[in-house]
């Protein structure tokens, strides 16, 4: 569950990090035009940028969610230190620029697909107290 908050949020942050950059586009009462294999469309400028920043600010807060995930199910003894450490590191790395974003897509889709394939789990759980 928390792998799917640092994946949006990682996933989100980017794409809205691209979309508010101004650089990109020019002044803001100008309109951009987004080439697709059907359409061109023509956005206004202000409305890519906001639709930027309410994605980059939803990434965030998902990524805090992963974060709050993690520790959620680490306290109550559902994942070991070692697993909550390394997906909150994979969760953080998610924020660091496009490489970032894919190494933890990968750390995350990799952790699923193993987990939900062999139906072992990646890590070993925690032991009963």
């Amino acid at each position: 569950m928390a792998g799917v908050g640092y994946t949006v949020g990682a996933i989100s942050d980017r794409i809205g990090s691209v979309l508010s950059r101004q650089a990109l586009y020019g002044g803001s009462y100008s309109t951009t035009i987004l080439k697709t294999p059907i359409a061109n469309i023509h956005v206004p400028t202000g409305a890519l940028k906001a639709t930027g920043t309410v994605l980059k600010n939803a990434g965030r807060l998902a990524g805090i969610g992963g974060v709050l995930i993690t520790g959620y199910q680490y306290s109550t003894g559902q994942i070991t230190g070692t697993e909550a450490s390394v997906d909150a590191a994979f969760g953080i790395i998610g924020f660091m620029g496009p490489i970032g974003a894919g190494v933890s897509i990968l750390y995350f889709g990799g952790k699923f697909a193993y987990e939900y394939y062999s139906g072992d789990t990646l890590f070993d759980k925690p032991r009963e107290r």
